[in-house]
């Protein structure tokens, strides 16, 4: 949606060739590391081949679209105004990002006990293979993000690099918010609005620096939106469905969040296509998708159902995130509630009353505010700045403002209705797709604490509309009108310093309860950063099994405990040590183990002797290893 005097901009050629190339480079991420996986060949060696192919096809890619390469020129950054400001400000806080991303070690819970874990086991074992594990989730989780994680963990024979898996799909996201803006008719200054406003996320900036995977699930829903906003202006090629295609089984193998954002665009899609091509061209470029959906997640989908019997996972795990009834009410409730994980304030006096309001409406509904059909864990209105639980207040404030100044565009003159009128029906059905697809978020899956997290593409997808408003909203009559854009863009800028110098889980400043930062602890601490219970056992108890020359150690773990500081600290790529979970169940296409342990390594054991090794160490009365006296 465009006002006179704020001509839209065609959308530029290079960022959507960019996006295409991150998509088969996504593909390609998929097959290789299937195809060595399938072989037990995924060593440094050959992914190195791999993608020295790769390189060269796009060197080839790129060659024959010269001229649209030729188009990322210097003169696409020589922006003028606020938006040089806004592209100044990005520079910065991505050069921060990319700074933490590559000092601090991937700390996060979920990265220690599955995310980092399951790389670290693949690498090891060379193939994708189910293995023992008491935690599940290293098994059957989509595992897109992980096996970007992997080619990298392995390549560079650590994690130094891992981090850059989200740090890249924010950058990627910040192009592809951009593009959306200009497709939608926003000229330089809302799309700069639009990359702003994306990039300035409490949530997007407290896990681009992470091996967390809403980031990834981010730029792949952003894809396929992009591609469902063109289908509804032109025709698609045959190029653009297979890219679409490849977007959208990219994002089913990266998280099952991705389902319920996605259903809309996919609908809107499959609608603009039938009107455009008649029923016989979409059904086969459908057919394409799917297939191409099939294709990249087959192997994931095959050993979760030689596992489990079903190609998602386990039916009481999955079920356990699902909403467990259905109905109008289940979608009020989680919506009011995933409301208030972004509204809620430093004030314990503000936040009672909000989440009594939210009661209230429950008890209207005739619902518990803790029903545990449609609850994980119990309902709470409460402010954090860790990237498990941190909301995004003032965004989520600037959705209703931008709902407003869409539903009433300022005309200047009359002749600039036609102009208007297409991009202008693009964003109301934007606007109205991202809506649905926030509902059926809502209709799917249970609230839970941690839900803001999963809110983050949501929000990417609302950046777009974001930027057209704002920008809007500038061009507006009045002294005021043109003051509003900066003066919000500022305000989020400044907003948003806390969580990019900060973060509690990697710091770039010093933390202010103990002063801690990325550039005064060790970072074999800064692995325990989210979970300093258990470094006082885990780093003494390491340091004691890496005297003993052992490659093969046995683990025996509870599922609540972090894996991978074992893998970083003992067994980084390259090294020759390998661990085996002992006393878990061997499930069916699960790996054998490659042998009997030399040692054992049990974070709650007591006993003086575990499968026939004696107790050599312990401390603090059950972190312990077992292995033969010295």
């Amino acid at each position: 949606m465009r006002n006179a005097g704020a001509p839209s901009e065609a959308p530029s050629d290079w960022r959507e060739a960019l996006l295409g190339l991150a998509i088969l480079a996504g593909a390609w991420t998929v097959l290789l590391s299937e195809g060595l996986g399938a072989l037990h060949s995924l060593s440094r060696p050959w992914l190195a081949f791999g993608w020295t192919v790769f390189l060269v096809f796009a060197a080839v890619l790129a060659w024959r679209r010269r001229r649209t390469v030729a188009a990322l020129g210097p003169g696409t950054l020589r922006w003028s105004g606020w938006p040089s400001v806004w592209l100044v400000i990005a520079g910065v806080f991505a050069a921060i990002l990319l700074v933490i991303a590559l000092v601090a070690p991937p700390n996060t819970n979920d990265s220690l006990q599955y995310h980092m874990s399951r790389v670290a086991h693949w690498a090891a074992q060379r193939s994708l293979d189910h293995f023992p594990t008491p935690i599940e989730r290293q098994l059957w989780m989509p595992p897109f993000a992980e096996l970007a994680v992997l080619n990298v963990y392995v390549l560079t024979a650590g994690d130094r690099l891992v981090n850059l898996v989200q740090w890249f799909s924010m950058l990627l996201c910040l192009m592809g918010v951009s593009l959306v803006a200009a497709r939608l008719g926003a000229s330089r200054r809302g799309q700069a609005l639009a990359a702003l406003f994306a990039l300035t996320l409490p949530m997007g900036i407290l896990q681009s620096t992470s091996t967390q995977n809403d980031y990834v699930t981010a730029v792949w829903l952003l894809c396929l939106a992009y591609w469902a906003v063109k289908a509804h202006q032109q025709p698609l090629t045959p190029r653009d469905w297979v890219v679409a295609g490849l977007a959208t089984g990219l994002g089913v193998l990266t998280k099952g969040t991705f389902y319920g954002f996605a259903l809309p665009f996919l609908i809107w899609l499959g609608v603009s296509t039938i009107r455009r091509a008649g029923w016989r061209p979409a059904m086969l470029f459908a057919l394409t998708g799917v297939a191409l959906v099939g294709a990249l997640n087959a192997g994931a989908w095959m050993r979760n159902l030689r596992t489990y019997g079903l190609p998602l996972g386990p039916a009481d795990a999955v079920a356990a995130h699902a909403n467990q009834t259905w109905g109008w009410r289940v979608v009020v409730s989680n919506a009011l509630r995933g409301l208030t994980l972004h509204l809620a304030t430093p004030y314990g006096d503000v936040n009672g009353p909000i989440a009594d309001a939210v009661t209230i409406a429950h008890d209207w509904l005739g619902l518990d505010v803790n029903d545990p059909r449609t609850t994980m864990g119990e309902y709470r209105v409460k402010r954090s700045f860790h990237e498990d639980y941190a909301g995004n207040p003032y965004h989520t404030l600037l959705v209703p403002v931008s709902l407003l100044v869409l539903a009433w565009p300022q005309r200047n003159r009359a002749d600039d209705r036609t102009a208007e009128d297409r991009p202008a029906r693009s964003a109301g059905l934007f606007a109205a797709i991202v809506i649905a697809g926030a509902l059926c978020f809502c209709a799917l899956y249970k609230w839970q604490a941690t839900g803001s997290r999963l809110q983050l593409p949501l929000f990417i997808l609302w950046a777009p509309l974001a930027g057209l408003a704002l920008e809007s909203l500038g061009l507006r009559r009045g002294r005021l009108a043109p003051c509003l854009p900066p003066i919000v863009g500022i305000l989020l800028a400044a907003a948003a310093l806390r969580f990019l110098l900060v973060n509690p889980s990697r710091p770039f400043l010093p933390r202010a309860e103990d002063g801690l930062s990325l550039w005064n602890t060790p970072r074999d601490e800064l692995l325990f950063i989210n979970s300093p219970e258990v470094m006082p056992g885990y780093l003494p108890l390491i340091e004691a099994a890496g005297g003993l020359g052992c490659d093969l150690i046995g683990l025996k773990i509870d599922s609540s405990h972090p894996e991978y500081p074992f893998w970083a600290l003992l067994a980084p790529p390259g090294s020759g040590v390998r661990f085996e979970h002992i006393e878990s169940p061997l499930h069916p296409g699960a790996a054998a183990a490659a042998g009997e342990p030399c040692a054992i390594l049990c974070t709650y054991c007591t006993e003086t002797e575990l499968h026939g090794l004696p107790l050599l160490y312990n401390i603090q009365g059950n972190y312990s290893l077992y292995a033969p006296a010295r």
